[in-house]
């Protein structure tokens, strides 16, 4: 009995050994990770840039139009002189 338990000791710190030998990483497995993400960042990337030229572009046209509608109020509140519209054209 007694060589039992003795053998059974062995064999835990066996199995101790081999679970911390693997617990990390390999450089292979690291590279072969940072290979796939630098793939699908080729992939993602010109469709990012692509909706951010779409916001800048839909922002500068609300800038105008915005900026429009300020002009209209503004020659609205202008006074008629001379008896010409303050509006242009």
């Amino acid at each position: 009995m007694y060589n039992g338990i003795k053998d059974m000791k062995k064999s835990d710190s066996n199995i101790r050994v081999l679970v911390t030998e693997n617990a990390g990483f390999t450089l292979v497995e690291l590279l072969v990770v940072l290979g796939i993400i630098a793939l699908l960042m080729t992939l993602v990337a010109p469709q990012v840039i692509r909706y951010l030229s779409d916001a800048r572009s839909e922002t500068a046209a609300v800038q105008l139009k915005n900026i429009e509608s300020a002009l209209e109020l503004y020659y609205l509140d202008i006074p008629i002189k001379r008896g010409r519209s303050a509006l242009p054209g």
